[in-house]
C-alpha cells in the first residue's frame, strides 16, 4: 500500500500539470485570453504560467521526453536502413488506415 500512496501524489502532479499545460496551449485558451484582455488577473497568469513551468522542469518529465525522442530517431534511422536495403520508403507505403 505504501508504494500505491507514494505514487498518487506523483500521478495527480502530472495530471495537473498536462491540464493546466493543455488548457493553456489550446486555442479555445489563447483566443478567449486574447478576447478579453484584464478578464484574467495577472496573478491567475502567472500562478498558470508558474505550474505550467514546473511541470515542465521535472525530472520525470524531461527524461521521459529525452527517451521519447531518442525511441523516435531510432524508429526514423530502422525506417532508413530497412528502407534502402528494400529500395523503397518502407514507413510512408505501410499504411495504417483501412483503406490501404
Amino acid at each position: 500500500m505504501a508504494e500505491r500512496t507514494a505514487v498518487l501524489p506523483d500521478l495527480v502532479e502530472q495530471a495537473i500539470g498536462d491540464f493546466v499545460r493543455c488548457i493553456a496551449d489550446s486555442p479555445q485558451f489563447q483566443k478567449w485570453e486574447g478576447a478579453f484582455p484584464g478578464v484574467m488577473a495577472p496573478s491567475h497568469h502567472a500562478r498558470l504560467q508558474k505550474l505550467s513551468d514546473a511541470y515542465r522542469d521535472l525530472q520525470s518529465d524531461s527524461e521521459y521526453q529525452d527517451a521519447e525522442n531518442d525511441f523516435r530517431t531510432l524508429c526514423e534511422r530502422s525506417n532508413d536502413i530497412i528502407s534502402i536495403a528494400a529500395g523503397i520508403d518502407v514507413f510512408a507505403s505501410g499504411s495504417c488506415s483501412c483503406c490501404g
